[in-house]
């Protein structure tokens, strides 16, 4: 038997064997969430040009320094600018130009009259009923974003605002570290495709399969690209044929269950024969203990346990850590945080247990509760989980009321809940403070 690798260990060593895949150029619509390859400067200020802040006139601020509505600036309106429409000519003392937002601000014109202020008389001639500064009203050149101005720097990751700051600038395409391939197989006689109700799954010991689908969306939410799904039974020369028609294209793949010590275990022999280098095979941990870990040539080989809920535990938390690395994301790590026990937790060896666990915001603390019993079979038990109460090696409970240490892998997962709980403690503050005292 191999020594059990600690779960941080694991970790650590996952992230030293891999590193950021190739970088490509993506349109800016498929690039959303991926890892920037090299920083952007913007190779001209934005807005390319001085433009109006308001409807409104283009004026000469001495020409209307003096005006009031009783004594207003009267002056002659010599055209019209609008966006994508610009008003070609100079402006000069005594002028007016008619400008729409966002417009182009006329050689000549130092400040912008708003409508409101202003009295169009019939003809051209318009009256400004209040002064105006000098470059009231004018947005500058490079406002927004000045020449040479970094907007996207290598290693950030791409949001919808980001790209909207790319797409100002003119680009279409960013250079971004890919996405990894992934290809899962999901191993086992006993496994019936969902939705296939011909055979009676009782008498012939057999179960839906739960884990194609489960790990399937579990990876595309991490970020990767899914080449395939595959589901194929306990035999070696099959599992061979998967993993020889998978080299050269992905980068990483994943087996479900055949990764223990039983006699049809057959993930691991399969992989020595292929030629795989072990990084690692064995966590101390509950549940998730028989995880595998390798590369065969250029393709990472992670084996994780069949039962759903150890499969679901190990793909969130040292999957997740390799797809992040891969696709760029270094600085991704689990969260950690300390929440308040709701309920005693406990477990019966010397390995740290991960508990699956909600969080409710209780009197402005996190607090946990479990979501069912520890058996890796228990499928529900991961239905709505925020993420996992850590159980140390050292201790056999934690009481209600204690200190622990939560690992949250996925942060988006973790706040709907008590997110919802402070907006609704907001909320109701907000309305009491809002409401109108009453005059007796």
């Amino acid at each position: 038997m191999c020594e059990l690798r600690e779960w941080r260990n694991a970790l650590a060593l996952i992230q030293e064997a891999s590193s950021p895949l190739p970088s490509v150029s993506l349109a800016l619509n498929e690039a959303v969430g991926l890892i920037v390859a090299e920083s952007v400067r913007s190779p001209w200020d934005i807005p390319l040009f001085a433009s109006s802040a308001y409807d409104g006139y283009a004026v000469i601020a001495q020409d209307v320094e003096s005006a009031t509505r009783e004594n207003p600036a009267v002056l002659q309106v010599v055209g019209e600018a609008r966006a994508g429409k610009p008003f070609m000519g100079t402006l000069s003392r005594g002028q007016a130009v008619e400008i729409m937002t966002g417009a182009p601000v006329p050689t000549g014109a130092s400040a912008i009259a708003k409508v409101e202020d202003t009295h169009r008389r019939e003809g051209a001639v318009v009256e400004i009923l209040r002064p105006f500064a000098d470059g009231f009203g004018v947005r500058p050149a490079g406002l927004d974003i000045r020449k040479d101005e970094i907007v996207v720097r290598r290693g950030e990751k791409l949001t919808v605002g980001l790209l909207g700051v790319l797409a100002a600038i003119g680009m279409s395409e960013v250079k971004v570290i890919r996405r990894p391939e992934v290809t899962i197989c999901v191993t086992g006689d006993e496994l019936l495709e969902p939705g296939d109700h011909e055979r009676p799954a009782a008498e012939q010991a057999c179960v839906y399969d739960t884990n194609s689908v489960m790990l399937g969306v579990l990876t595309r939410q991490m970020g990767a690209h899914v080449r395939q799904v595959l589901r194929v039974p306990d035999d070696p020369v099959q599992l061979r044929t998967a993993l020889e028609a998978n080299l050269g294209n992905c980068d990483v793949f994943v087996f479900s269950g055949g990764v223990s010590m039983g006699r049809y275990d057959y993930v691991r022999p399969v992989f020595y024969d292929f030629g795989g280098v072990e990084i690692f095979w064995g966590v101390k941990q509950q549940p998730g203990k028989p995880l595998f870990f390798g590369k065969a040539r250029d393709m990472f080989v992670l084996g994780l346990p069949g039962n759903p809920v150890s499969a679901f535990f190990c793909a969130d938390l040292y999957l997740r850590t390799l797809v992040k690395r891969l696709a760029g994301d270094l600085d991704y790590a689990p969260t950690e945080f300390m929440v308040i026990a709701g309920e005693d937790f406990s477990k019966q060896n010397l390995q740290v247990a991960f508990r699956r666990a909600v969080l409710r915001l209780e009197n402005n603390r996190l607090v946990a509760y479990s979501t069912g019993p520890s058996d890796s079979n228990l499928v529900h038990t991961i239905a709505r989980i925020h993420g996992y109460l850590l159980i140390p090696s050292e201790r056999a409970k934690i009481r209600a009321g204690d200190p622990a240490i939560f690992v949250a892998p996925e942060l988006e997962r973790l706040l709907p809940e008590p997110l919802k709980s402070l907006c609704s403690v907001m909320c109701n503050f907000r309305s009491k403070a809002a409401a109108p005292r009453t005059i007796e």
